[in-house]
């Protein structure tokens, strides 16, 4: 009370109109969180909220907000029911016995005895910011809202049912002063309300132990159906020597959750907004604010295995920070693959009736391990491996072809973090020419007995050979090998030596080399020959660098003009515009897109206009005169992008770079036209950090093969694919 007496000058009763005006405003504003028995429309219990710890914060003394039976303290029963009535436009004059009666007892289930309120409102007579009491008319009379008031305020967490049968619905929320001063210590209250919305009357109010309050940050992943629609998430947090940690896989999208409990029972937080992070490290873990709704504000995401440290701060949705905790996090790594095989989770090559063994993997946890906490559930159609919980388990190929899907939930602490795929493709290894000759940048299938024509590009590929990517191979080694003889000269390069897609290796006397297609799905090489006569091509793959099977064919090289009775000189044609050189780089006036030659009128997308919100990747430019196909996207062409909203990929790219489009975050929308695209033509994390809720449209025949192998190119879970 004496606090508000000494409020008289102009400068402290406009703070507390200010104060009172926001923190009314605020707390009227709060919605959200989950569906209640009442629709979730819970607004009449904020407002309830809001108007009580206001009325208890004008009352001017802290001492004053509790007392020992936890009912309202007297001085904000009368205060809260005149402002309830001011807001209800209740401004009047009537008999204390009428407003006790109409108003006092409509909005407390549990109240002073009316004589001593009386005597409360005689004493507070003249210095009330609600009311005024007549002593000699014994009337009440309840006025605008003046000013007045100190700096504390009281933010709005959540609610709780109490107890069913009385209907009745616990408040939280905690008091802060936001200009701190003195000795003032932050505490959490309670609201106990019965009844509901303007049947609800005011049970207790009282303070609550800091004990009995606990917060603590959910780390979950959404986990997708085929759709890419959420079908449930998986808890990423674990103890660990009696320590909360967070494990967090790596190259996945996480999400956090604020969540409350009071004496170990959940508290619906609508009052709160989320959960703010930040990393220790962010080479580490990258953190993307979201803010797109009010559970979820931040979403984690781990770029390699580490750990780290991650501050997470509740916020209020009107912006207060009302608890802070940091949490170690691992970073760990989840695979599944074959012996002596890349990890890698698409299509392993196994011959028929072959023995393997296939493993789980872990990085990144080896004290989890150490205490027996990681564990393993093999998921699949064959039964004698379904339900194993051994590390790794053997697996007989058919003896047919045929392609067999192996899944291992791995489990920390009991608790299912991952469940990683491995989808084992039957072939009978054996291995055949495909050719294909490219007129511009065009494929055009022939007979493998047809002759090669003088300075034409081909294209052949290895039928069955994709055991040169999958069968046995890891990252680091030789996948597959071609070899040129002719004329008793040999030219041999493997796929290690040649990394730069469509760059041509010069050859100075009978071809020119190039890298080929990316990807594929099978090996494959694409060159020119220079001279005429007998070339011999020979293709192999490898098995943990060991020759596994090879196939040898010899072709005749021929001028185009050339026939069997002997050859037949074309006019000349006139003089083409001079093409530019390869590794030249052009710029796009328009859009400002900067392209990088690559020999044989073909360009690379090379970078984009930083302040390009849209980008459509042309199919060909013009450059002098000159048509060149757009056939691929360099590697970080869009990165880091925050302005790129949509992009759209024309039918003639064939490959796209590490890291493209990572770190995009605001990309939203991706369309893919090109049908060429493979795992091996899409670079590692190619669409890492791309808006969570992203939607990449595909063609419709490549859409069950894009959904595989784009997953595993840094696309969270909540991206689209159709």
């Amino acid at each position: 009370m004496e606090r508000i007496r000494q409020m008289t000058d102009t400068r402290r009763c406009a703070l507390l109109w200010a104060a009172t005006i926001l923190l009314t405003a605020a707390l009227l504003f709060l919605c959200g969180g989950k569906v209640h028995a009442w629709e979730g429309n819970d607004d009449w219990m904020r407002d309830t909220f809001s108007r009580y710890t206001m009325a208890a914060m004008l009352s001017g003394q802290e001492e004053n907000y509790f007392n020992d039976s936890k009912k309202p303290d007297a001085l904000t029963v009368l205060n809260y029911t005149a402002y309830k009535m001011y807001q209800d436009n209740k401004i009047v004059t009537i008999s204390f016995d009428e407003f006790y009666k109409d108003y006092v007892c409509a909005n407390f289930s549990a109240v002073v005895d009316k004589e001593f309120l009386k005597n409360v409102a005689k004493l507070d007579n003249g210095t009330s910011i609600f009311f005024d009491y007549d002593s000699d008319t014994d009337e009440i009379s309840i006025h605008g809202m003046p000013a007045g008031g100190d700096s504390k305020q009281c933010v709005y967490i959540g609610w709780q049912d109490k107890d069913n049968n009385n209907d009745q619905t616990v408040l939280y929320g905690i008091w802060q002063d936001p200009a701190p001063a003195g000795e003032w210590k932050d505490y959490y209250v309670t609201l106990t309300i019965s009844g509901y919305g303007d049947d609800a009357k005011i049970v207790s109010y009282q303070k609550i132990e800091d004990n009995d309050v606990k917060f603590s940050s959910e780390f979950f992943i959404n986990n997708c159906d085929d759709n890419g629609e959420w079908v449930d998430e998986t808890n990423c947090t674990r103890e660990l020597n009696g320590e909360t940690r967070v494990i967090l896989p790596y190259n996945e999208d996480v999400h956090s959750r604020a969540t409350m409990t009071y004496k170990g029972e959940e508290v619906e937080t609508t009052g709160l907004a989320g959960v703010k992070v930040t990393s220790s490290d962010k080479d580490i873990v990258s953190v993307y604010d979201t803010n797109e709704n009010y559970e979820e504000i931040s979403s984690v995401f781990g770029d390699k295995v580490g750990t780290v440290k991650l501050t997470c701060e509740f916020q209020s949705r009107t912006g207060e920070t009302v608890y802070t905790e940091t949490l170690p996090c691992d970073v760990a790594k989840f695979e599944a693959g074959r012996d002596n095989a890349r990890y890698d989770s698409y299509g392993m090559c196994v011959l028929y009736n072959e023995d393997v063994e296939i493993f789980a993997k872990t990085e990144g946890l080896d004290e989890y391990k150490k205490q027996n906490k990681v564990s393993y559930k093999w998921k699949s159609e064959i039964t004698e491996i379904n339900g194993k919980t051994t590390e790794s388990v053997k697996y007989t190929a058919p003896s047919n072809e045929k392609e067999e899907k192996i899944s291992v939930d791995i489990y920390i602490d009991g608790e299912k973090i991952t469940t990683q795929s491995v989808y084992l493709k039957a072939k009978n290894g054996v291995l055949d020419y495909t050719v294909y000759e490219m007129p511009g940048t065009a494929m055009k299938k022939q007979d493998t007995t047809a002759p090669l024509l003088l300075n034409k590009r081909y294209f052949i590929d290895l039928a069955g050979g994709d055991f040169g990517w999958d069968y046995g191979n890891n990252a680091d080694q030789c996948f597959s090998s071609w070899e040129f003889t002719m004329d008793g000269k040999a030219f041999t390069i493997t796929d290690k030596e040649a990394e730069d897609y469509d760059t041509p290796i010069q050859q100075p006397d009978f071809m020119t080399y190039y890298r080929g297609i990316a990807g594929g799905g099978t090996p494959n090489c694409l060159f020119t020959v220079k001279k005429a006569g007998q070339l011999t091509v020979t293709g192999t793959i490898y098995q943990n660098n060991k020759v596994f099977r090879t196939i040898s064919k010899t072709f005749t090289v021929k001028s185009e003009n050339e026939n069997t009775n002997g050859t037949t000189p074309k006019p000349q044609q006139p003089a083409q515009p001079a093409s530019l050189q390869k590794g030249t780089k052009v710029t796009d006036k328009k859009s400002k897109a900067v392209y990088k030659v690559n020999g044989n009128k073909t360009v690379e997308y090379n970078k984009v206009n930083k302040k390009a919100k849209k980008a459509t990747v042309p199919s060909t430019i013009t450059v002098n005169g000159v048509k060149y196909q757009v056939t691929s996207i360099a590697a970080k062409a869009f990165a880091n992008n925050k302005k790129l909203t949509k992009v759209v990929i024309p039918a003639s790219v064939r490959s796209i770079g590490k890291q493209a489009f990572s770190g995009c975050k605001n990309l939203k929308s991706i369309t893919i036209k090109t049908t060429y695209l493979t795992k091996k033509s899409v670079g590692a994390k190619a669409f890492k950090g791309i808006h969570a809720k992203a939607t990449i449209k595909v063609p419709k025949k490549q859409k069950k093969a894009y959904q595989k192998f784009l997953r595993t190119k840094g696309i969270g879970k909540g991206v689209k694919i159709k």
